[in-house]
């Protein structure tokens, strides 16, 4: 049977990256049983242990991004922007905007900057969007959303425009994981 020293071991390590630490850890477990490591260590390996797992645990982390998008190649060009909505009363007070003459269809798109990021695409990446043309869905009833791997199709079937990134006007939410586009997204109500 195992000590709870050797089972919280092999549930703490037991991806193929912490091989090194299983190898140490190994070797501290049978330094301790023959008595010639004080436990006083035992807790910063336990430590290293799990600062190592919530790092893989960041890196597998998707972050959301909205802004402008410009694709050329597998190339992503992205400009982030702020989206402000009728309910951010504090932001639509600190930039003085007013509903009729800056956001009539109920969002404002606020680009200080205009900073210029790029992401990676491959073929993995996924677009959503809303299909008005029904070139993809056959239903006409229906919020029409579509999701694809095809570049092309997403080209074809979303508001998307091949404009400068300077011209572009729809913004896209985009999910990143590892410097890679996992997903585009467009939303129907920012594409009027």
């Amino acid at each position: 049977m195992k000590s709870p020293i050797e089972n919280s071991y092999t549930t703490l390590i037991y991806t193929p990256q912490k091989r090194l630490i299983y190898k140490v850890w190994e070797r501290l477990i049978s330094m301790m049983k023959a008595k010639s490591i004080s436990l006083i260590l035992l807790p910063i390996f336990i430590l290293i242990g799990c600062s190592n797992s919530q790092f893989t645990e960041i890196e597998n982390t998707v972050e959301s991004l909205h802004g402008y998008i410009f694709i050329k190649d597998e190339t992503l060009y992205f400009d982030k922007v702020e989206i402000i909505t009728r309910e951010d009363r504090d932001r639509i007070k600190e930039l003085g905007l007013n509903e009729a003459r800056d956001y009539p269809s109920g969002y404002y798109i606020y680009n200080p900057t205009g900073d210029t990021d790029t992401f990676d695409l491959n073929e993995d990446t996924i677009y959503r969007f809303t299909d008005i043309q029904l070139l993809y869905v056959k239903e006409t009833n229906g919020k029409r959303i579509y999701e694809t791997t095809s570049r092309e199709e997403f080209f074809n079937g979303s508001s998307y425009q091949n404009v400068s990134l300077e011209e572009q006007r729809i913004p896209y939410f985009i999910d990143i994981r590892d410097g890679k586009v996992v997903k585009i997204t467009e939303e129907f109500i920012y594409t009027q």
